[in-house]
C-alpha cells in the first residue's frame, strides 16, 4: 500500500463510493470493475491488477431492482 494512504483515507473512499452508488445510477458492471481495479492499483502502488470477469450468466450493465 502507498505509505501516505491512511485508514481514514480508506474509510472516506469506501463511504464516498457507497454513497455514489446508493444515490446515483448504477454503472455497467465492466465499467465498475475497471474503475475499481484502477482505484485499487492506485492504493497498492504496484502493477495493475486485471479486473475479474463476471460470473457465468451475469449480464453486464443490467440495472439492479430497486430496494424496498
Amino acid at each position: 500500500m502507498q505509505p501516505e494512504f491512511t485508514a481514514d483515507d480508506l474509510y472516506a473512499l469506501v463511504l464516498d463510493n457507497a454513497l455514489a452508488l446508493k444515490h446515483g445510477e448504477r454503472p455497467a458492471r465492466d465499467a465498475c470493475d475497471r474503475r475499481t481495479a484502477y482505484l485499487l492499483d492506485g492504493i497498492r502502488g504496484g502493477r495493475p491488477a486485471r479486473a475479474a470477469a463476471p460470473p457465468p450468466g451475469e449480464k453486464r450493465g443490467k440495472p439492479r431492482p430497486p430496494k424496498v
